[in-house]
């Protein structure tokens, strides 16, 4: 039970500094394009901003929500097929809720691009998102082990967003 507004939100604390390499994970084909503003670049351009990424070195890229649609998924696809082809020294990831029916679309253009690809699983945990929601923790819970159950049985690796 939440008995302050205070309690409704979560000041990070300041982490100590890195002991070691830190790693990079690029969210600009993804989170970068949500905004109303930004134009959606066409897939060769995408490509094109992925070949970039892994020529400088950076880790990892998500690459896109396939759940968001049909134009979602073939883009994501595509990004995914032309990693493979070209052996890119990048880690792919996407982006789905804590939902099988997000999860199964990413599991699908793994196998079918013949490339890993990292589950981003989030769930939105705060207090103020559950009251919204109307979740229980144990529902929440339950949809974080039956979604993460079906990614490691298709395969994939799972990184948990809360």
């Amino acid at each position: 039970m939440i008995d302050k507004e205070a309690d409704l939100v979560f000041d990070w604390a300041p982490s100590p500094a890195p002991r070691s390499r830190v790693e990079l994970d690029d969210e600009s084909l993804r989170d970068g394009l949500q905004s109303p503003s930004v134009r959606q670049p066409p897939v060769q351009e995408r490509v094109r901003l992925l070949r970039q990424m892994a020529d400088l070195g950076i880790d990892a890229a998500d690459i896109g929500m396939p759940v968001s649609g049909e134009a979602g998924y073939q883009a994501t696809l595509a990004l995914a097929r032309a990693a493979a082809d070209e052996r890119l020294p990048i880690a792919l990831n996407c982006a789905g809720r804590t939902v099988v029916a997000d999860l199964k679309p990413i599991a699908d253009i793994s196998a079918k691009a013949g490339v890993p690809i990292e589950a981003m699983a989030f769930i939105g945990s705060s207090p103020i998102r559950m009251i919204a929601e109307g979740w229980t923790l144990m529902g929440m819970v339950r949809a974080i082990r039956e979604s993460v159950r079906f990614a490691v049985r298709e395969g994939l690796k799972v990184c948990l967003v809360t």
